[in-house]
This record gives C-alpha cells, sequence and structure tokens, in this order.
C-alpha cells in the first residue's frame, strides 16, 4: 500500500516504471556477485566502467564490501552486496564477511555521518561500510548522479541482497 494524496492509501499497481526499476535492481544485485564484476567492465586502465545495459556504472569495494553506483532511464541506483559463498581461494575474505554478519554490537548512525544531523542505531557489522572512503566516494557519485534527474521525486533507488539489503536500510 503507499500513501496517496487524499492521506489514505491505496494498492501499488505494477506498471512499466516499477517492472524497470525491478528490473535494473535485480541486474545490479547479480552483478555485485559477479566474479571479477569490476575488472569485467573496466575500460583500459581508467577508473571508469562500461556496461551494456547501463548508462553509467560504478564500482565501490571494499572487502568485503562492495557499492555499486549506476544510472538507467534517468534514475541513479546505488546496489550494496550481500554477504558471499566461499571458495577455497576465497575463504578468508568468506570469513571476514561472516564476521561482519556476526558483529551484532550497535552503532549510532548520523544522517551523512554528520555528528550535528539526527541519528538511528543499527548493527555495526552492517554499517560499517559507510564509513569508508570508497562508501564516501560512492555517495559523491550519487550525488552527482541526482544532480542531473530530470524529476527528482523518482530519481534514486537504493538496494541490495542479504547483508547488502541491511547496509542499503542504513545508507
Amino acid at each position: 500500500m503507499a500513501p496517496n494524496d487524499r492521506g489514505t492509501t491505496e494498492p501499488i499497481k505494477l506498471d512499466a516504471r516499477l517492472i524497470d526499476i525491478t528490473r535494473v535492481s535485480a541486474m545490479l544485485s547479480a552483478l555485485a556477485y559477479e566474479e571479477n564484476a569490476a575488472e569485467n567492465y573496466s575500460r583500459g586502465k581508467s577508473d571508469r566502467y562500461e556496461h551494456p545495459d547501463l548508462d553509467y556504472i560504478q564500482f565501490y569495494i571494499n572487502d568485503p564490501d562492495q557499492a555499486i553506483v549506476a544510472r538507467q532511464g534517468g534514475r541513479c541506483y546505488i546496489s550494496f552486496r550481500g554477504t558471499v559463498l566461499p571458495t577455497k581461494e576465497s575463504l578468508g575474505f568468506f570469513f571476514n564477511d561472516w564476521e561482519q554478519n556476526f558483529d551484532l554490537g550497535n552503532r549510532i548512525i548520523h544522517r551523512n555521518n554528520d555528528p550535528s544531523q539526527p541519528a538511528c542505531e543499527g548493527r555495526r557489522g552492517y554499517a560499517d561500510f559507510i564509513d569508508t572512503q570508497e562508501a564516501k566516494e560512492g555517495l559523491e557519485d550519487v550525488v552527482r548522479c541526482m544532480d542531473d534527474c530530470s524529476d527528482q521525486e523518482d530519481c534514486l533507488v537504493v538496494t541490495g541482497h542479504s547483508q547488502g539489503g541491511a547496509t542499503a536500510t542504513i545508507a
């Protein structure tokens, strides 16, 4: 249900817009788990990437965490990767990832990481990524992307899978 102009709620209608948002969000979530995704979409030695289905894409990685900022169809997306499954090559990485999941301590999270802004409390293991340089660069990228949106009310989609969904909620 979604609020309407009359102050009541009505069912959300599944239309082409929502189907497109869902399609791009699912594609980004899958891409976040793709092995070597950043390398696969790199344009040579630059820090910019290309993807055939996106107008813009950029990876922000601080293992075991990753965020992808993308633009498609006039919308900006940020997608957070969740917990990854282990392989023989990534066993240490896997344990670092699960260590975050089991970090049950709470911490205070301020809007825009600014202590003068309102705050909420969240799980430390899910929130630690937002303090990294990569996350700060990703936020700057999202803000630049949103500056170019023609409809500010239909501009930003924040998504993630599993642990990435928790990080997306905090973000």
